[in-house]
C-alpha cells in the first residue's frame, strides 16, 4: 500500500494569508468631546494616522455634548477634511443636569 503523505500537500494553518476572505471588518471609536476645540484636531489625526498604516477599515464618531468652545465647529471641519465616510459628527445634549435641578 502506497503511503498518502507524499501525495498530499500540507495543511495550511488558519492563519494563512492565503486562505483568508479578506477582511470586512470596521472598528468604531467613540469619541466624546467637551470643551476639547484644541485637541480634537490632534488626536484626530493620531487615530486616522494609526488606522491608516495598519491598513484598517475605521470610522471615528465625533459626539459633541453642547461644548461652548467651538469643538462642534471644529469636528465639523474634520469630517470635511477626512471624508464623512470616516469622521462622523454628532451632537448630543444630556438631560442629566436638568434632572437634578
Amino acid at each position: 500500500m502506497a503511503s498518502v503523505e507524499g501525495s498530499r500537500t500540507p495543511a495550511r494553518s488558519r492563519r494563512d494569508p492565503e486562505r483568508r476572505a479578506p477582511r470586512q471588518d470596521k472598528y468604531s471609536v467613540l469619541l466624546p468631546t467637551y470643551n476639547e476645540r484644541e485637541n480634537l484636531p490632534l488626536i484626530v489625526w493620531l487615530l486616522v494616522k494609526s488606522f491608516s498604516e495598519s491598513g484598517l477599515n475605521y470610522e471615528i464618531i465625533i459626539i459633541d455634548d453642547g461644548s461652548p468652545d467651538g469643538t462642534k465647529d471644529v469636528a465639523e471641519q474634520l469630517e470635511k477634511i477626512y471624508g464623512s465616510d470616516k469622521i462622523v459628527s454628532r451632537e448630543y445634549f444630556s438631560i442629566l443636569p436638568v434632572l437634578f435641578l
